[in-house]
């Protein structure tokens, strides 16, 4: 059975955002892209320009899939077929040379984890108790101070002003600071923009918590669980 053929345009691209690639070639380093484009026969990558590597049409390569949902790694032999070059980026497509069942059961397992955050329950804080995040990234010089709307395991909700989104709209991952409980239980999250939304005067943005570049990752999550279940109970049903 081929899992990409039932796979809507949506869900592919939810799939990409869920997967980083790494490319390593015989003798080389490891360069790691941004995938543009997969399915049973191969990947389209892209590579920053100052981060490209040159290789020639058909050179061998070790194509690896890393999911942004904490599950493990998939390595696939591949030959690169096409290069195409543009101002910013390196484009770069490899076919899979083997590797097709693992690949599908490989997607079918990162997709699943997709759902799973997508449903996690979301819940908002109480009214009388704000919630500030700092969101932080290495290519703004301030911080940037916005508002907790929700918050699940898989993710947040915040809101910020025109004037403080203007510095992030060009950045895809932030590093977000905030605390539910106490101060002791103050979490430290690494995250990717997933979308962005006007609503009068404020925008509002999706944070999804990337597992991997998060520290802690297990006892921040249990202390979300737990802000999760007293906003539960806290909340009228």
């Amino acid at each position: 059975m081929n899992v990409f053929e039932s796979l809507s345009p949506e869900v592919r691209t939810a799939l990409t955002e869920a997967l980083d690639l790494q490319i390593t070639a015989q003798g080389g380093s490891a360069r790691r892209g941004e995938l543009r484009g997969l399915d049973e026969h191969g990947a389209l990558v892209g590579f920053a320009v100052q981060n490209a590597p040159c290789l020639p049409i058909g050179q061998r390569v070790e194509v690896t899939l890393h999911s942004r949902l904490d599950l493990p790694n998939l390595c696939l032999p591949g030959r690169a077929i096409l290069r195409r070059d543009n101002p910013s980026a390196r484009l770069y497509s490899f076919c899979f040379l083997a590797g097709k069942e693992q690949l599908s059961d490989f997607v079918v397992k990162v997709l699943r984890s997709v759902e799973s955050q997508r449903n996690a329950i979301r819940v908002p804080p109480h009214a009388a108790h704000p919630i500030e995040v700092t969101l932080t990234t290495p290519e703004l010089a301030a911080r940037v101070l916005a508002q907790l709307v929700d918050v699940s395991v898989g993710g947040m909700g915040v809101k910020l002003t025109l004037e403080d989104d203007s510095g992030l709209s060009e950045i895809s991952r932030v590093r977000a600071q905030l605390s539910l409980l106490e101060e002791g239980d103050a979490l430290d999250l690494q995250c990717t923009i997933r979308h962005r939304r006007l609503s009068g005067t404020m925008v509002h943005c999706g944070l999804e918590i990337e597992p991997r570049g998060t520290a802690r990752i297990e006892q921040q999550t249990s202390t979300i669980q737990r802000y999760v279940l007293m906003r539960q109970r806290e909340m009228p049903r």
